[in-house]
């Protein structure tokens, strides 16, 4: 059986919450903007030896523990939220290399699910308060040459319709990992994946105020000891609080990293010098990092 942890006093504790039966894995969680409701992707055992594993996802009313499962066609490796948790957008679960994934969107509260824009490597998902701004990333693909790895196909996309069409951003053809919308669609925060280990190819963070028109990159990726990498963001509703994790890969057989969460507030976050690390994980184990970071208020 696998459980839904959850916590009421800001991290404090964590219980044991909604439950689902024959749960290989959670692949992804979101919800609403007051913590009532929770949307969480997860995989189920096959019902017979040689059959296919089962993909569902769950809603669950965060105060009574009430779980209404729904089939899916595939796992959701990302998930965003309306602030009602009515309007849902998805991000297909697939392998590293994969080049078809799909953006599913559900505007029934995540009883049906159809697919929108074209297939392609996308990464993550984020949303306005009301859904009508939606943002999703592409990695891209990766190209080994005599000069290093290069990059394409990936960026950022937008949608003002409720993810009816979608447009890239102009000028930020780079492998993102990660975005966060403000609850406005105003404000968002995207992060981009370090192309190769070299200096040329820094992974960075980018801000916009005014609905993805324009961006600014305001951090880069350490390079240090063999590179470094933003794992994810987050932001506030209200757009005023943003962070993003990184973390700096060591040398060595030990494979270990350094991670740390950099977070800034107010109006002029556009400015890197007002972007400081408040958390700092040294000489995690291998594999150990910030896969995934969330706020509220």
């Amino acid at each position: 059986m696998g459980y839904i942890w959850q916590s009421s006093d800001f991290g404090a504790t964590w219980t044991a919450g909604a439950s689902s039966q024959d749960v290989i894995s959670w692949n992804s969680i979101s919800g609403n903007a007051d913590g009532s409701i929770a949307i969480a992707s997860g995989t189920r055992a096959p019902l017979a030896p040689g059959s296919s594993a089962r993909h569902f996802i769950a809603r669950v009313a965060t105060a009574s523990g009430a779980v209404t499962d729904v089939t899916i066609p595939q796992p959701f490796a990302s998930m965003a939220a309306s602030d009602d948790a009515h309007v849902l957008l998805a991000v297909e679960k697939g392998g590293e290399l994969a080049t078809d994934l799909r953006l599913w969107r559900s505007m029934d509260g995540g009883a049906s699910w159809a697919s929108v824009g074209a297939s392609g490597t996308w990464a993550a998902a984020a949303m306005s308060q009301t859904g009508d701004v939606m943002a999703a990333v592409q990695q891209g693909t990766w190209t080994e040459n005599a000069g290093g790895s290069t990059n394409s196909g990936g960026g950022i996309w937008l949608s003002t319709d409720y993810g009816l069409s979608w447009t890239q951003v102009s000028g930020l053809p780079e492998p993102f990992a990660a975005i966060a919308v403000s609850s406005s669609g105003q404000h968002m925060l995207a992060a981009s994946h370090m192309i190769a280990a070299d200096d040329r190819n820094r992974g960075r963070v980018y801000i916009s105020k005014d609905g993805g028109v324009n961006w600014v990159k305001v951090l880069e990726a350490a390079y240090a000891n063999g590179g470094g990498d933003w794992t994810s963001v987050t932001m506030s509703n209200d757009g005023q609080l943003w962070a993003a994790t990184h973390e700096t890969w060591l040398g060595g057989s030990t494979g270990r990293v350094t991670t740390r969460i950099d977070v800034c507030s107010g109006d002029n976050c556009e400015v890197a010098i007002n972007w400081q690390p408040k958390s700092v994980l040294s000489d995690l184990p291998p594999g150990s990092t910030y896969q995934g970071i969330i706020s509220s208020g």
